[in-house]
């Protein structure tokens, strides 16, 4: 799984709630900060998915791991 010093940041996390921040160790910078622009109008407790569906009617088969894209994705995303 990628770790925040995988894309070069030692995260330090600070505050509660929707005032944490994530600080990078090295240079004292505020890198992850919470949106609320981004919040869904209607959160879930819990959502699950599955691919089962997909595989008996497309055929259609996993290649790549949720951990993986999501490396994949903070590594595009440093870059």
């Amino acid at each position: 799984m990628c770790q925040s010093q995988d894309i070069g940041f030692d995260v330090s996390w600070q505050g509660k709630e929707e005032s944490e921040v994530g600080i990078d160790k090295k240079t004292g910078r505020e890198i992850i900060k919470i949106n609320p622009e981004f919040y869904r109008p209607t959160e879930v407790d819990l959502l699950l998915c599955g691919a089962t569906k997909a595989e008996k009617k497309l055929g259609w088969k996993l290649k790549t791991t949720f951990e993986t894209l999501v490396e994949t994705m903070a590594k595009s995303d440093a870059k």
